[in-house]
């Protein structure tokens, strides 16, 4: 699949958008989108859970769950939640899957292996 980089504006392909369109489902709170309103993901309203095991797990199945409804190209095997080292305060999705289809130089089938970043969560 092609796409747009959101902020460079230049083609895109293969994981990198796979990338991209993953932090913009992970990062879309269900209902805001006037034309789509089931689209996005549950993150945004675990924001001021505390960071126990049970908020965690929460983050996890709602993660899972966008990426199964949403994102067809790839199906979740592991997810991990850390905290990024490039921003204060933002977290980063390390995600391990299979490819459900080809995704240019990744066959169906392949493991595929994405940090997804996430903002301030």
């Amino acid at each position: 699949m092609i796409g747009t980089h959101q902020d460079t504006g230049k083609t895109i392909k293969g994981l990198e958008h796979l990338r991209q369109s993953l932090a913009r489902l992970l990062t879309t709170p269900v209902g805001s989108r006037v034309m789509r309103r089931e689209y996005g993901s549950y993150v945004f309203e675990l924001i001021d859970q505390p960071g126990n095991r049970t908020a965690i797990l929460k983050v996890y199945s709602a993660v899972v769950d966008a990426i199964l409804r949403w994102e067809p190209r790839v199906l979740p095997t592991r997810v991990q939640l850390n905290d990024s080292e490039t921003a204060s305060g933002s977290f980063e999705l390390e995600l391990e899957g299979i490819a459900v289809s080809d995704i240019d130089e990744i066959s169906a089938g392949s493991n595929v292996q994405l940090t997804v970043p996430l903002g301030g969560l």
